[in-house]
């Protein structure tokens, strides 16, 4: 199976990315996207702007997938060429006699071997006839399954339309796909079925990707466990006895009050002691100098960090005291200085729900979370499949509450694609 991951753009992210095993790796040319990847001046005249992207980025074995909407061709080769492209992944309105074109100015003077693909939004069976325009000049169809839905939140189409699919072109599955999706995509059957396309369901920001979220995931789909792990930092004098080579992709999780507000200090200790961490963050809406507001990522709160629990308990304490900054571990009893520690599961799910490009979400307390009312559910159909939660109400809408210590998050889901969860 072709894993593509896209809109990628932070370097040092690129690499963890690139190191995933992934295949290809989108970047984003579209100038009206968050995630828009802009090529560096030459500030030379007639001399063409050049790559941002250096060569050692992206490991040969990685395809670079170039994303465009109703460019001009003169862009899109200037882009084929800097960056090296082997896709080039048209989703505007293009027409079969563009790409021919398209393709015939790339053959073979600026890149010999370059695929076309082209993006086809899938929300009935008619969509899928404007495949046929397309198949004699692209190598690959992208099927998008996202839409829209009345109250605003992003669903999906019913994955059975691509039955009507009968054409020769292999396609990858794309549109808001989630951990969620893992165990249908799997099961999912069709003979031009060859990869799936991932990316704002799995950043912590846009052009962001979790890679810890992103490697359980890419394990489940290749359906193995790898024995590689992102690079992390390696460790001081004092914390070489904390490093290891076991995979903690199922180690449970820890949630950490702090005494001061010194969040981004405290992470930044655990992450240099080789641990990783998880803050929920969320989009604010701040005002600039000239009065527009601007979307900046925020923590929800200041008070709360998760660590993955790669170290017992005695470890963790020492660690803690260490740090110059006051902190205390949830414990599971005041009267025990054992750790809570958070399910794996549980953790992965609460994460996925914490994605900050979810709409329909509330975050909440302990306690408001604990006061809600609800029944345990699992989750059968739409892009929340599989995950598990208390159908709770609020304002004669239904959602489903995920909990950890110290917070709980709510996403607005229908109440008939939950089922009573099972002992």
């Amino acid at each position: 199976m072709i894993i593509k991951i896209c809109g990628m753009r932070d370097a040092d992210n690129i690499r963890e990315v690139a190191a995933l095993g992934i295949d290809w790796m989108g970047f984003d040319f579209r100038p009206d996207s968050p995630r828009y990847v802009q090529q560096i001046g030459s500030r030379a005249g007639i001399i063409p702007d050049y790559s941002s992207l250096k060569d050692n980025q992206v490991a040969a074995s990685v395809k670079r997938v170039g994303v465009f909407a109703d460019d001009m061709p003169q862009n899109i080769v200037t882009r084929v060429y800097n960056y090296q492209l082997d896709i080039v992944q048209l989703q505007g309105d293009e027409r079969a006699v563009m790409i021919d074109n398209l393709r015939h100015t790339l053959e073979p003077d600026i890149r010999s071997g370059v695929k076309v693909m082209k993006v086809i939004r899938v929300h009935d069976a008619a969509d899928l006839q404007q495949c046929q325009e397309f198949e004699p000049v692209v190598d690959y169809f992208l099927f998008d399954l996202s839409a829209t839905d009345s109250d605003g939140s992003t669903k999906q189409t019913n994955w059975n339309l691509l039955e009507n699919y009968k054409g020769q072109v292999p396609f990858l599955l794309g549109g808001a796909l989630g951990v969620a999706d893992v165990v249908r995509i799997l099961a999912f059957r069709h003979p031009q079925f060859v990869g799936v396309n991932l990316n704002s369901c799995f950043e912590s920001a846009p052009a962001v990707k979790d890679v810890a979220l992103l490697q359980t995931t890419i394990n489940q789909l290749r359906k193995k466990s790898t024995k590689s792990q992102p690079t992390k930092p390696q460790p001081t004098d004092n914390t070489e006895s904390r490093s290891s080579d076991i995979d903690t992709s199922q180690l449970p999780w820890i949630a950490i009050r702090l005494s001061y507000l010194k969040q981004q200090q405290i992470d930044q200790f655990f992450k240099d002691n080789g641990l990783e961490t998880f803050i929920p963050m969320q989009y604010d809406l701040v005002a600039s100098k000239t009065g527009k507001p601007n979307r900046v990522l925020r923590p929800v709160v200041r008070n709360l960090l998760f660590v993955k629990k790669s170290l017992d308990d005695a470890q963790l304490y020492n660690l803690m005291e260490e740090c110059p900054y006051s902190m205390f571990a949830i414990r599971k009893n005041r009267e025990s200085r054992d750790l809570y520690e958070i399910p794996s599961r549980q953790m992965f799910e609460f994460r996925q729900m914490c994605n900050p490009e979810i709409e329909l979400r509330e975050y909440l307390s302990e306690e408001e979370a604990k006061l809600k009312p609800g029944a345990p559910v699992l989750v059968k159909f739409g892009p929340l499949k599989g995950m598990t939660g208390r159908l709770v109400r609020k304002s004669k809408k239904y959602y489903l509450l995920k909990e950890v210590p110290g917070m709980g998050v709510m996403l607005k889901i229908s109440r008939w694609c939950c089922a009573p969860l099972e002992e």
